[in-house]
């Protein structure tokens, strides 16, 4: 006969249920997304927009992530609006998940930097350093490639389906700007998104 389970042990197995549920509605989300832009009816809607206060929004929730790692987290956002035709709603999902990326991947203790800048006469800038466990020579051209994972026995820690990166690029993309990495191993890693301004 076995034995009753006890609370912890209910408690747990719940725990692991909801997980698995959120995992999996996030892993459905990112699908249709992709679905929608493949099929161009994403439903983006444009408009000038200053990204600034939009990556700021980023930075303060990322902040609260990174206070669970001991993550410092060093902002330096230009103090003029920078003006882009985007959506708002995609902007920040970019944002959202390039930054949970850096503090999924540094280590407890780690930094994170975020600048947004102009780039002279035509585009913004946003740059996100960290100092994390960095990406493989042989991974970084495929990292923006749906369910790509560089390290399949870091992906089993780390969790995550390999569309998030995907995602931002195919949002950029829809945006006219460009999306690029530089990274190596335990040096940690650079993201910079280029986005024009509008006209």
């Amino acid at each position: 006969m076995r034995r009753p389970r006890t609370d912890a042990e209910y408690r747990k197995a719940l725990e692991r249920n909801l997980a698995t549920s959120v995992e999996t509605s996030y892993l459905i989300e990112n699908l249709l997304t992709l679905a929608r832009a493949d099929s161009g009816a994403a439903g983006l809607e444009f408009r000038e927009i200053d990204l600034l206060p939009r990556l700021q929004k980023a930075v303060e929730e990322t902040a609260i992530l990174a206070a669970c790692k001991n993550i410092r987290i060093a902002s330096t956002i230009s103090s003029g609006p920078l003006l882009v035709s985007a959506d708002g709603v995609a902007l920040d999902r970019v944002f959202r998940i390039v930054l949970e990326n850096a503090v999924k991947y540094t280590p407890h203790g780690g930094q994170i930097g975020i600048v947004g800048r102009s780039n002279g006469q035509t585009s913004a800038e946003v740059e996100i350093r960290d100092t994390g466990i960095g990406i493989e020579e042989k991974d970084l051209p495929h990292i923006f490639e749906r369910f790509y994972r560089a390290d399949e026995a870091r992906s089993r820690e780390t969790g995550g389906s390999g569309l998030g990166l995907a995602i931002a690029r195919t949002f950029v993309d829809m945006h006219g700007g460009t999306i690029e990495a530089q990274s190596s191993p335990g040096s940690g890693s650079v993201f910079l998104i280029r986005l024009p301004f509008s006209a």
